[in-house]
């Protein structure tokens, strides 16, 4: 069996590179994509905020359900406090932003990856980048898989 050719390789399924991967096959001229990454959820204890412009993207992505059944806790404003005083700045309009754990949330953006059309999850480490000679441009990433191959 060759090698697999993909359109755009991503590497890296965290936050940004999971909804980037989830992005790019609904352009008009779909991409294949490969996603590679060590897939268990992330174990360090780690919140996210995430603001109202955030959850718009999310919305627009079509992946605002990601932040269902994960306990993602809505937020309406900041509060700021020094020696003892605080501000409460609440967000404009009607806007909230969400508050979660990490992990939750990348494995539930993992998930809607995998229901994509066009897009293979390879879980593997990238070695190498693969250049190019004579434009010096990336071309693809040499990779080992959990099982070393």
């Amino acid at each position: 069996m060759g090698r697999p050719e993909y359109d755009v390789l991503i590497v890296g399924a965290g936050i940004t590179g999971t909804a980037l991967a989830h992005a790019l096959p609904t352009l008009p001229r779909p991409l294949h994509i490969a996603l590679e990454r060590f897939l268990s959820k992330p174990g360090h204890i780690v919140g996210e905020l995430l603001q109202p412009s955030g959850i718009i993207q999310l919305k627009q992505l079509g992946i605002e359900p990601c932040l269902d059944n994960i306990g993602a806790i809505p937020v309406y404003r900041y509060c700021v406090a020094e020696n003892g005083k605080s501000v409460r700045i609440p967000y404009p309009g009607r806007h909230e932003g969400r508050s979660f754990h990490h992990g939750r949330f990348v494995m539930a953006l993992r998930d809607a990856v995998r229901r994509a059309e066009n897009v293979d999850i390879i879980e593997a480490t990238a070695t190498k980048l693969i250049k190019c000679e004579s434009s010096r441009r990336v071309i693809g990433v040499r990779a080992a898989s959990r099982r070393g191959t």
